[in-house]
């Protein structure tokens, strides 16, 4: 509620994710709580996706996006680069994660150039 009241119109036209499933029960067992948080993310991607692209539309050039693991990174960068194909251009999108090789996202370390877009996904 307090993107879309900043932001009112950014997430138009996508499913609003259902959190009731993620809510604190004495009923749920920690498998299957960890299986609707896994759909809750993924079903996030898109949102989080469209946030990034207003941020660039806003004149952001550099974003830093916290996610729980490899598999959100995955669905995240799989959601902007959905949106790149909207005709917006996609951003570089590097993954930071410790199960990945150093030299896939060193340049995101690095100075940006001024005309650079970058999104940095990492745990």
């Amino acid at each position: 509620d307090d993107i879309e009241k900043t932001w009112p119109g950014v997430f138009r036209g996508l499913p609003t994710p259902n959190f009731s499933d993620v809510s604190p029960s004495r009923d749920k067992q920690p498998k299957r709580r960890s299986d609707d948080l896994t759909k809750l993310c993924k079903a996030m991607s898109p949102f989080c996706a469209r946030l990034v692209f207003h941020l660039r539309d806003m004149g952001h050039r550099i974003a830093l996006v916290f996610l729980p693991g490899l598999d959100q990174m995955r669905e995240v960068e799989k959601a902007i680069e959905a949106e790149g194909y909207r005709g917006r251009g996609a951003p570089k999108v590097y993954l930071v994660h410790s199960a990945l090789e150093e030299d896939t996202y060193r340049e995101a370390l690095q100075q940006a150039p001024p005309d650079d877009w970058r999104v940095v996904l990492s745990t």
